[in-house]
């Protein structure tokens, strides 16, 4: 379930994260029933009043067609769509240089391919983690990712993260734990689902870490 306040706690969040302003043009690479471009491309732009650009379904010639047809400045986009936009045979004919910004979320980016993107597009790639139920909670521009391309960044605006064992101690770097966060940008819960979310939210979103805690 979302509130107005996680909403607006969002937007802001990314607003702050990708240095948005009213003239930014974003582009959907999903579908919008899915919370990534509704919290990344959409809400933001509309709190701004800037203008969004709508993929009806992702396909590297036509993404590509409307950043320099639309002067595309900002998008979201997971691993394996910018790995299909770095193999698009006729990349270097397109004009791209609008593009000021380009988050990538959902999975993690081996380091070749941020390498790639990087030499390709410029240093323009933030990386973002979190989930539906809380996002963003860290965040990794491109300057910091190509120096601790395992490190998944630092607390986003108004978060609270840590990492920590099953005595809710704080892990020591290198060892796994459990990602546990606070925010005005979490959800208030599952719908109908009142034992799923006092279990979930205790006091805290938690979130079950699945590699080495890296900060």
């Amino acid at each position: 379930m979302t509130t107005h306040r996680e909403a607006l706690e969002v937007a802001l969040n990314y607003i702050f994260t990708m240095r948005l302003t009213y003239d930014d043009i974003a582009l959907t690479t999903f579908p919008a029933y899915w919370a990534g471009p509704l919290y990344i491309s959409i809400l933001p732009q509309f709190h701004l009043g800037g203008t969004v650009v709508v993929l009806k379904e992702f396909n590297p010639q036509v993404a590509l067609e409307l950043i320099e047809k639309e002067k595309v400045t900002n998008l979201l986009l997971a691993s394996p769509l910018l790995v299909s936009l770095l193999g698009y045979p006729q990349l270097s004919k397109y004009d791209f240089k609008s593009l000021r910004c380009v988050i990538i979320a959902g999975s993690p980016t081996p380091e070749e391919v941020l390498k790639q993107a990087i030499t390709t597009f410029g240093n323009i790639f933030i990386h973002v983690y979190g989930q539906i139920e809380q996002t963003p909670l860290t965040y990794l521009p491109a300057k910091e990712w190509v120096k601790r391309p395992l490190s998944c960044g630092k607390e986003a605006l108004n978060a609270r993260v840590r990492v920590v064992n099953e005595e809710g101690q704080d892990v020591h770097p290198g060892e796994v734990g459990e990602v546990i966060s606070q925010g005005d940008n979490r959800t208030k819960g599952y719908w109908k689902l009142p034992e799923v979310t006092a279990e979930t939210l205790v006091g805290r979103l938690r979130y079950q870490a699945t590699t080495e805690s890296r900060w």
